[in-house]
């Protein structure tokens, strides 16, 4: 397109997209820090669950079931990787979700632990074997581009993660039962 309105083309440089340009691999030892940084057990398959919030009470969701959807997505998600021995899901908090009210309906898991809710997800998704999320975020793209197994629950009722369910890129459970089949 700028070639076509007349700027030269040594005039240009192609960039790439600042955000995805971070999403190299990281080495062995770095997501061995990780790992350990999240208190992630030694030979556990390390699942990041990238939480979000329902937004209650905005103009968007007046009047939805959508907040209602997300709670059920969260609560299959934290009910499977308890279910799932030799897993550990490492919740990362939206930063502006209510943390307290996410550990609460976490509960007491025996296989889940909490990031802080204001890191840098990106590198979490680079040291992870598996990525869940709820919604078609940014953070799907990365975990997609870092070439990780990416879980994206589309229950019934949910209408927000339609391109990557239509993508056949990600898996798409559609019930807790299949949450759990695929943390399997």
């Amino acid at each position: 397109v700028l070639l076509d309105h007349g700027v030269p083309g040594e005039r240009m440089v192609i960039t790439g997209s600042p955000r995805h340009d971070k999403m190299n691999p990281i080495n062995d030892i770095e997501k061995v820090q990780i790992r350990s940084q999240l208190g992630i057990p030694e030979g556990a398959v390390f699942v990041l669950f990238a939480s979000v919030y329902g937004h209650e009470g905005t103009k968007v969701f007046e009047n939805s079931k959508f907040p209602n959807v997300i709670s059920e997505m969260k609560d299959a998600t934290f009910q499977a990787a308890n279910l799932v021995d030799g897993i550990c899901l490492v919740v990362k908090p939206h930063p502006l979700e209510d943390v307290n009210k996410t550990k609460r309906m976490a509960g007491k898991g025996r296989n889940i632990r909490f990031a802080d809710q204001n890191a840098d997800i990106r590198e979490m998704i680079k040291a992870c074997d598996v990525f869940v999320a709820v919604t078609g975020s940014t953070t799907v793209t990365d975990a997609l581009i870092a070439n990780k197994l990416t879980i994206i629950p589309v229950f019934p009722g949910w209408a927000w993660s339609k391109q990557f369910e239509k993508s056949g890129a990600v898996l798409v459970p559609r019930s807790a039962e299949e949450i759990t089949h695929y943390l399997r």
